[in-house]
């Protein structure tokens, strides 16, 4: 390896333990990354702020302003009437809650969803005298899984598909990985269903005063409607502050005090707006963030969402964090360090064919995403899944795939995705409560990519 390329991997090692251990904020630790690379040399200016004027931050950021204005009018409750509707079994109670929020999640910001049904499901689970546990996980797993369906359900799909458009390539479509994404996302919804009554310990439930989480304090994330809400979208910012508390199932009043007539009319614009950006960007009328940030426009013109709430609803550290690693990923590539890693890598499966290359660039994307953020998890292993594309000779985007996929399924700790942490004390979780139930999750789900992946792009004789 070259000096430059020693000295790369020196600075992303530090940043992964800085992650890891949580001595600053994830958007610090990787802006500080990309101030070191841009300082030494390791990449150039340009390449450094690629992020800062990439789309994808921005096209984040719009997409959490439409999923506020979509909770915020109340266009979620009949979700929340459905999830909570129907007849009582066991298995067909977890069914209830992780479709319908799968399906809410492949097109809204999953924080939203998870929010929404937090508090209805630990009523209605404590009115029944079972444990609110047996349901609150696999509606976080139900949400961090429906984010994969499409290229707005998640924000690590974005950020990747800007990297992908960063080197030239016609960037991720809408639709485009549903193919691969949908077989995985049903493999891991049966898995939900099938072995949590099996896994998760039953614990008797305990009613908490209104406000009042798990921890027996006021403001605890771990009730859905208090304040602080956790923040951020896809699990980006496990550190971040709240930008707006969630309104979690209960009744949605009109800003200003209009009457309900007008609220449910803005609750159409909303869910129109939504259906606006995804199926323009679906037919290829106008990229994303142009729709994305039209439809915000929009709301905040016709008063569907004031300024000040549009302002608060996007978390700015996330943001950040997206646009610094970009310049990061940048000094990867630059440095010659993701073809050394790629190389290694390829080395060691190279004899076993292209799936197995394909397999392990998924197992180190999997392992990265429960030690770091999903997003930063991406952009390291970009440049790297690139890099084992080229060796191996196979269509790169099989590979891009790979990495969006699966740095989104984390499911082994409270703290590797937003919407666990969100669960946590509602559902009063041990931390290995969730290894319990998210290695056969998390297992299943990156086979059913690599085995999608490999059919789709024909790379079983590769």
């Amino acid at each position: 390896m070259t000096p430059e390329a020693w000295f790369t991997l020196l600075v992303v090692a530090a940043t992964v333990v800085a992650l890891v251990r949580e001595w600053f904020p994830p958007h610090v630790v990787l802006l500080g990354a990309m101030s070191v690379f841009l300082v030494t040399g390791v990449t150039t200016p340009g390449r450094a702020f690629s992020g800062f004027t990439n789309p994808a931050p921005l096209t984040v950021a719009a997409l959490w302003v439409l999923a506020r204005a979509v909770n915020r009018t109340g266009a979620l409750r009949p979700l929340v009437a459905g999830v909570l509707s129907g007849r009582d079994g066991e298995r067909s109670r977890l069914l209830r809650i992780v479709v319908p929020t799968a399906g809410a999640s492949a097109f809204l910001n999953n924080t939203p969803v998870t929010a929404m049904l937090i508090s209805p499901i630990v009523r209605w689970a404590e009115e029944r005298g079972r444990d609110p546990g047996l349901y609150l996980m696999p509606l976080s797993f139900a949400a961090i899984l429906g984010g994969m369906l499409t290229l707005v359900g998640t924000s690590t799909n974005l950020v990747v598909s800007g990297l992908v458009e960063e080197t030239g390539r016609r960037p991720l479509g809408m639709f485009e990985m549903t193919p691969v994404a949908a077989p995985a996302v049903c493999v891991g919804l049966l898995i939900v269903v099938a072995l949590t009554p099996r896994l998760l310990p039953r614990r008797d439930p305990v009613t908490f005063p209104a406000g009042v989480g798990a921890s027996g304090r006021k403001g605890d994330p771990s009730v859905a409607g208090s304040d602080p809400d956790p923040s951020g979208e896809d699990g980006s910012d496990r550190t971040g502050t709240s930008p707006e508390p969630a309104e979690a199932g209960e009744p949605m009043e009109a800003p200003g005090g209009l009457g309900e007539g007008t609220n449910r009319l803005r609750s159409w614009l909303a869910l129109g707006s939504v259906a606006g950006v995804v199926g323009s960007a679906a037919l290829g009328w106008i990229p994303i963030v142009y729709g994305a940030v039209g439809a915000v426009a929009l709301l905040v013109v016709t008063g569907a969402l004031s300024p000040w709430e549009a302002v608060r609803s996007v978390d700015f550290g996330v943001i950040l964090l997206i646009a610094s690693a970009f310049g990061v990923g940048a000094a990867i590539e630059d440095s010659g360090l993701a073809g050394v890693l790629a190389g290694g890598l390829v080395g060691a499966a190279q004899d076993l064919g292209a799936v197995a290359v394909l397999a392990g660039v998924a197992l180190c994307t999997l392992v990265l995403t429960e030690l770091i953020t999903n997003n930063a998890a991406a952009v390291l292993m970009f440049p790297i899944a690139l890099a084992a594309a080229s060796v191996v000779e196979v269509e790169p985007r099989a590979f891009i795939w790979a990495v969006a996929l699966v740095a989104s399924a984390s499911f082994l700790t409270p703290i590797g995705y937003q919407t666990n942490a969100m669960v946590y004390g509602a559902g009063r979780y041990r931390f290995g409560d969730y290894a319990r139930l998210g290695t056969p999750v998390a297992l299943g789900v990156a086979i059913s990519v690599v085995l999608g992946i490999a059919t789709h792009w024909e790379l079983w004789g590769s």
